[in-house]
């Protein structure tokens, strides 16, 4: 489990980019670890792909309605969308429920990024599933 000063964020260039664009930036920040980096980069993954569908579903204005709507915590889910708190599988799970499983990334886009992390910072990364 990170630490508390863990912020999935502070692995991307740039503080707004973090689960928006789909290809960041990615660091090692000052005390920062390669394992934080490779949660960082599911984690970002799978904030994108929950803002994305967000987006393109069309039913919820912005995450606020949503949160509104089906009586969920705006702020635990937004922190942990932008990447200043852990996201929790039960946040996932409940996202896709509102939302439907569009918003579950596609593992060949995990990957991805994954290689555009290891690239970005020179590390090796982790193994890809066989």
């Amino acid at each position: 489990m990170p630490t508390p000063r863990f912020q999935a964020r502070d692995y991307v260039v740039g503080r707004g980019v973090f689960g928006i664009e789909a290809r960041p930036r990615w660091v090692i920040p000052a005390g920062g670890s390669p394992t934080f980096l490779w949660a960082s980069v599911v984690h970002h993954v799978h904030a994108w792909a929950i803002n994305d569908a967000l987006k393109a579903q069309g039913q919820y204005k912005n995450l606020q309605t949503l949160c509104k709507g089906r009586n969920l915590s705006i702020r635990r889910i937004n922190e942990a969308l932008i990447g200043t708190a852990v996201l929790r599988m039960e946040i996932v799970g409940m996202l896709a429920f509102h939302l439907g499983p569009g918003c579950l990334p596609d593992p060949r886009r995990i990957d991805k990024n994954l290689n555009e992390a290891a690239r970005d910072t020179g590390l090796v990364r982790p193994p890809a599933p066989t």
